[in-house]
């Protein structure tokens, strides 16, 4: 990592990928796309806008450039050189940067800070959050990742499957991040979470935690022990959804409650002009049902979606993977995506050895075969199997999944 200094622009503080102006012939070009973007707008597939960071050796051309860049959204501007008259921009800047040229390559993830003529480049995540940390405890809500790595993984038809790291700890969350995980999953045990803490104590690690994951979504496992106002205030910085078990025999009211206490923590950061946002609502659904019971969960995700759930994470109390959990499974997917809720299901929790697995292949694929069939949208891994997960996806077909579990599951 490279910490540069120079003279701030404009006022605040951005994070991207750096977009290099390069002078051929002495003429600046426009930068362009890197390979993997190209590839996704190509194909249709780029589903967010790339925020970059304009890096050129003059001031006044990258400015010029910025304005008429057409796949990337510009949130800042590092240049080697400005004249003393150099034009205010409209985003932070950092001008008169000795060695950038030098430094930053297309690609390379930066941190523009106008406000004290510092340029980060290519930090690590450890760094970016102890930069936060230590300067107005900002954190980045949306990052477009470049990195091979962190590309979504689809099946080889076209199916993507978002992979979401189980996190613990800080350490997970490094490796995670470095594996290229789409999301992180923090469970209510967790003690990145300090459940019975008191309310300040509580933002103070949903601070600490959003820092940490660096713009990546946060899925938070939550039995109503948050603090509404905590999570409120924290979301404005990062992208928060709570996982809550839904009350009342999964007809979701808990949901209604914590809409009701969010909406009563809003009117107090109203009053008291305190930023911040509304987290996304989840609900969390075990899977340890009789058939039965499993009729019921069906039925009752109607009612979630009525209630503002907006995803479903299903749990394994079981600890292999059998055919009666994926009858059991099928039809709670199936309603979920009925009603547009995204489903996530737990994939490193399989054991598939013993009897349990009859018919069934006794291997990590194997597993994986049969949740891509269920039409699941996200799996559940631990953060060290994220490369391995996306990895198998990318070798597998949704339909030729889909078709051999059902074929299983109509013996």
């Amino acid at each position: 990592m490279a910490r540069l200094r120079g003279t701030g622009l404009g006022a605040g503080m951005a994070l991207g990928t750096a977009a290099v102006v390069r002078v051929r012939g002495g003429i600046p070009t426009m930068p362009e796309p890197p390979p993997s973007i190209a590839e996704q707008i190509a194909l249709r597939r780029l589903t967010e806008t790339p925020e970059v960071i304009v890096v050129a050796d003059d001031y006044r051309t990258g400015l010029a450039l910025a304005g008429a860049l057409k796949w990337a959204t510009v949130v800042g501007l590092a240049a080697g050189y400005a004249d003393s008259d150099a034009p205010v921009p409209p985003f932070p800047s950092v001008v008169n940067v000795p060695g950038l040229m030098d430094a930053v390559q297309d690609e390379m993830l930066m941190l523009v800070d106008a406000v004290r003529g510092i340029v980060l480049a290519d930090p690590d995540p450890v760094s970016i959050a102890h930069y936060q940390a230590e300067h107005d405890h900002i954190a980045p809500k949306h990052r477009f990742y470049l990195d091979t790595p962190h590309l979504p993984a689809e099946t080889l038809d076209g199916h993507t499957i978002q992979i979401v790291a189980r996190v613990q700890s800080e350490q997970e969350i490094d490796r995670a991040l470095q594996e290229g995980a789409d999301a992180l999953f923090v469970a209510r045990q967790s003690p990145l979470l300090s459940l019975d803490a008191d309310d300040e104590t509580q933002r103070r690690s949903l601070l600490a935690l959003a820092e940490r994951a660096v713009g990546k979504p946060l899925l938070i496992a939550d039995d109503y022990a948050l603090s509404p106002r905590a999570v409120l205030e924290e979301t404005a910085l990062a992208d928060i959804t709570l996982i809550v078990p839904p009350r009342s025999d999964l007809e979701g009211l808990g949901l209604t409650e914590l809409a009701e206490e969010l909406k009563a923590a809003e009117a107090e950061c109203f009053a008291e002009e305190v930023d911040f946002a509304v987290p996304l609502l989840g609900a969390y659904i075990g899977s340890g049902y009789t058939y039965e019971e499993a009729q019921q969960a069906t039925t009752a995700i109607d009612a979630l979606a009525a209630r503002g759930a907006t995803r479903i994470v299903f749990g394994l109390e079981y600890d292999v993977l059998n055919m009666d959990l994926l009858r059991h499974l099928e039809p709670l997917v199936a309603a979920a995506s009925a009603n547009l809720l995204p489903s996530f299901v737990a994939w490193g929790a399989f054991d598939l050895r013993g009897e349990a697995a009859e018919g069934l292949e006794n291997t990590p694929e194997g597993a994986l075969r049969m949740l891509v069939g269920l039409g699941v949208s996200g799996i559940l891994t631990a953060a060290d199997e994220v490369d391995e997960a996306k990895a198998m996806l990318r070798e597998l077909s949704f339909s030729e999944c889909r078709e051999s579990l059902l074929e299983r599951l109509s013996k």
